[in-house]
């Protein structure tokens, strides 16, 4: 049977109503062909999809990748962008999950902390010096 490895990375923490990158490498660890390879990555509760990534689908929720057979050592990289919505608090915890027709499902999480916006200082209005 093939083995399939999973890596996914995000920032830390973002702001609220801004983006979360994500980076997933699926990488077949063994020395067999994994075969019909798919990477599935639900959308979290309080984020949204900014744009489809190329060759990706949405289906139930979810941004599904159908990336066929691996060779031997291949890995294959997608990027996953989204935002998170406006009154996004907390964690957001994202995991994804890649399996083929004969491997295991193999799990990668990233965990993004939302922080509240910057409070922006009031403008210090001074008075026109006339005379």
């Amino acid at each position: 049977a093939a083995k399939l490895g999973l890596a996914k990375t995000a920032r830390a923490t973002v702001r609220r109503g801004r983006t979360i990158d994500y980076r997933l490498t699926v990488t077949n660890v063994s020395g067999v062909a994994a075969r019909a390879v798919v990477l599935r990555d639900p959308i979290p509760v309080g984020t949204f999809v900014v744009r489809l990534p190329a060759r990706a689908r949405l289906r139930s929720g979810a941004v599904v990748w159908n990336l066929g057979t691996l060779a031997p050592g291949a890995r294959v990289r997608v990027h996953l962008r989204l935002r998170t919505s406006p009154v996004a608090q907390g964690d957001v915890l994202n995991v994804a999950a890649a399996s083929a027709a004969n491997a295991a499902t193999v799990r990668a999480r990233a965990t993004t902390r939302v922080l509240l916006p910057r409070k922006v200082a009031p403008a210090r209005v001074v008075p026109a010096v006339t005379g």
